[in-house]
């Protein structure tokens, strides 16, 4: 027979309070003697303890789980910036749990609202909504939050981003003065996505003579929006920049690109956001923006951190990356 040690077996036996082992699980020894939490560590080796975590948690209400609610996990940027999360945390002693909203703001909500039913001590989140408002209210309890990669309108959470409109101006920039003449914009829904709107402000805000091209985040193959670049450029004599605000929507559109003879072109240029080498080993020449997701994601964890260290989030922070065009 199998006999359970628990808490106060520890506690009786170290001749010290359940209170004292509590503390020293939960590393809070600096209100005890380096002799007392020796012992402490020494009767739980001794007598095999395993906390019992779940009686833990009811007790503490810390979980050392912050749950990260990505926006689609299919992007190369969603997993990336998860490993710079969980980089963090592991290291602080907190575990990452992932979830994937699928670009969908109602399963959003909804895994919002079951983060706010279970023990997780905080939330990263790269939001769809862009109103902080609905994320606290489907939470329905105070927990500490950071934004990554995108903006929320009512903001009182700590963010990290790119600086979007600032590299997508220097962007447009440069091919302006290379004699481009217009941008066809690449991108999915633009209206209540930060991330997006500042990254299209920022091409008008230099060139007038652009059109959008609005992809489906459920056109996987892209071929509709292929076949509605193609007649574009086709029916165009101006020097035209392609300007792709998402990098998978380059993987797709380039290989047809460079088959139907338009990289080979003088009058077109293809540009983006891409995170991976992938672009460049397909066509060498091409100039891209990288935006370290993974720096973002260690960046968010880092200032979540703090916030759960220090109990203050009423001093948010705002953390932007420059994105590098190369």
């Amino acid at each position: 027979m199998v006999v359970k040690v628990n808490i106060k077996d520890v506690a009786a036996k170290a001749n010290v309070s359940i209170a004292t082992v509590s503390r020293f699980l939960n590393g809070k020894t600096e209100r005890m003697s380096k002799e007392t939490a020796l012992r402490v560590q020494n009767v739980i080796q001794e007598l095999g303890y395993v906390p019992n975590d779940a009686a833990r948690q009811m007790i503490t209400r810390k979980s050392k789980l912050i749950a990260v609610i990505v926006a689609d996990i299919d992007d190369y940027f969603a997993t990336e910036m998860f490993k710079g999360i969980s980089s963090i945390l592991d290291a602080k002693g907190y575990t990452a749990v992932l979830f994937d909203s699928d670009s969908n703001k109602e399963r959003e909500l909804e895994l919002i609202k079951i983060v706010g039913e279970k023990l997780f001590d905080a939330l990263i989140i790269q939001p769809i909504t862009n109103k902080e408002s609905e994320i606290k209210t489907a939470l329905k309890r105070e927990i500490p939050i950071v934004a990554v990669d995108r903006e929320l309108s009512d903001a009182t959470v700590s963010t990290v981003r790119t600086n979007n409109f600032d590299i997508s101006k220097k962007v447009t920039n440069y091919y302006m003065r290379q004699g481009y003449e217009k941008v066809v914009i690449v991108t999915g829904e633009i209206v209540g996505i930060s991330t997006r709107e500042e990254r299209y402000a920022g091409i008008k805000s230099v060139c007038d003579n652009s059109m959008l091209v609005e992809v489906s985040e459920k056109d996987l193959k892209l071929n509709d929006t292929y076949d509605t670049l193609k007649n574009i450029l086709i029916s165009s004599n101006e020097r035209t920049v392609i300007f792709s605000l998402k990098e998978r929507w380059l993987l797709h559109l380039i290989p047809r690109l460079m088959a139907d003879g338009f990289m080979n072109s003088y009058g077109v240029v293809i540009t983006g956001f891409s995170d991976t080498d992938v672009i460049k080993a397909i066509n060498p020449l091409v100039s891209l923006i990288n935006q370290n997701p993974y720096l973002q994601g260690a960046s968010a964890a880092e200032l979540l951190f703090d916030e759960l260290s220090t109990g203050k989030t009423d001093r948010p922070q705002k953390i932007i990356i420059s994105g590098k065009f190369k």
